[in-house]
């Protein structure tokens, strides 16, 4: 076991959610380890979910490109994560890429899973096979704690929930781009964010059209339009600017008009989230904000191991079907309608 003075290197180089689902790894390992310094390394786009996170000391940042299986990728990849020295290297993201530049750099203990051809680089292997989906991903990354003298029971589980820290000045600053869009004190906000990188099916764009339609009628319901562009094709984009037209002052686009940190804030301001299975949901069950979250029921994107996690279970509703575009518009209002009640 590592003493409590050692460097740990966290491994996570993909999407936002994912991300989301290995930050409690960093909370673990400084409540077992104190004195311990923790650097993650992960994507640059998703990394501003980690910022001013109390239990993560540094930050190593890749982009896709970086990420390349070439010579001088990986030797950028090995100089960067020798210059943080880290003696344990814990990779939750398993490729070749990451097995290969933790190896060569020669971190003292590197725990990876057990079945994947580059498994030789790590010395510590966890014999899980993730893709029987038999619990959650978050619970999967926390396995990889055991070669530490850490073990997480599915019961202890339970009570653990990935953070995000947002700064006040950030939530304000997010109010008043709200305000200054033409939120009032009044309405209630409502993110809908009807994109995604497309790691998962998405329901129909026109589902989400007839969904902002309908909350656009209701009386003090404020949606604000998310995402990023690059989600969508020129057709989509060219339909969404028309229903942004055509409401007017009753609904607020944000498409790539904010980073991610300000997505976050907007969140943390909103009474309620929808959004497809996505980073998003993710966020939203992390911040508490009550969500309803459309995701497919099928083996290769398992709820049991992709559902969001959050402060409260009775915030996140998931709806979901073999075939998403099954699921109706009247079952995701009457869920959302579920949430607004309260307010």
């Amino acid at each position: 076991m590592p003493a409590d003075s050692n460097k740990f290197l966290i491994v996570r180089t993909d999407a936002i959610g994912d991300l989301l689902l290995s930050e409690p790894v960093a909370q673990i390992i400084k409540s077992k380890f104190p004195k311990g310094k923790i650097i993650f390394m992960v994507s640059r786009y998703a990394a501003p979910i980690l910022f001013n996170n109390p239990n993560i000391d540094d930050l190593i940042l890749f982009t896709k490109k970086d990420l390349s299986f070439k010579p001088s990728r990986i030797g950028r990849a090995v100089k960067l994560i020798r210059r943080g020295n880290s003696n344990v290297a814990i990779v939750l993201r398993p490729t070749w890429f990451n097995a290969i530049t933790t190896y060569l750099a020669r971190v003292p203990i590197r725990i990876g899973t057990g079945y994947r051809a580059y498994s030789v680089f790590f010395n510590k292997r966890i014999y899980e096979h993730r893709k029987r989906n038999i619990k959650s991903e978050m619970e999967y990354n926390l396995s990889l704690l055991t070669p530490l003298g850490v073990s997480i029971s599915s019961e202890t589980a339970k009570n653990i929930i990935p953070k995000i820290y947002l700064k006040e000045e950030e939530k304000n600053k997010a109010k008043r781009i709200l305000n200054g869009l033409g939120l009032k004190d009044d309405e209630i906000p409502i993110v809908v964010h009807p994109g995604g990188r497309g790691s998962a099916p998405r329901w129909k764009l026109g589902n989400f059209f007839e969904l902002l339609n309908r909350l656009c009628l209701m009386k003090g319901i404020k949606p604000i339009i998310t995402g990023l562009p690059s989600d969508f094709d020129k057709m989509q984009l060219n339909k969404l600017r028309e229903l942004v037209i055509k409401n007017g002052s009753r609904i607020i686009d944000l498409l790539g008009k904010i980073n991610l940190r300000m997505l976050m804030g907007v969140i943390a301001l909103s009474k309620l989230a929808v959004s497809n299975s996505t980073g998003t949901s993710h966020i939203a069950a992390a911040l508490g904000t009550p969500l309803v979250t459309i995701y497919p029921d099928k083996a290769d994107f398992s709820l049991r191991r992709w559902s969001p996690i959050g402060k409260r279970e009775d915030n996140i509703k998931i709806i979901s079907a073999a075939n998403i575009n099954d699921i109706s518009v009247d079952r995701v209002l009457r869920d959302c309608l579920y949430y607004l009640g309260k307010f």
